[in-house]
């Protein structure tokens, strides 16, 4: 997991929201959540598109 504004690897736990681990970057300061993209995986859709 990287920062979202920085690309750092450096990070520290900083609570919790909406039932979500929150970190904040050592290096810009930023804080944010580990991040789920939505969606199908790319071996489903393509599964999909073969039917």
């Amino acid at each position: 997991m990287n920062c979202p504004k920085c690309i750092s690897e450096e990070y520290v736990k900083n609570g919790i929201k909406y039932n979500k681990q929150r970190y904040k970057c050592k290096k810009c300061g930023c804080n944010f959540t580990q991040s789920h993209k939505p969606g199908a995986s790319l071996e489903i859709k393509l599964q999909a598109l073969k039917l």
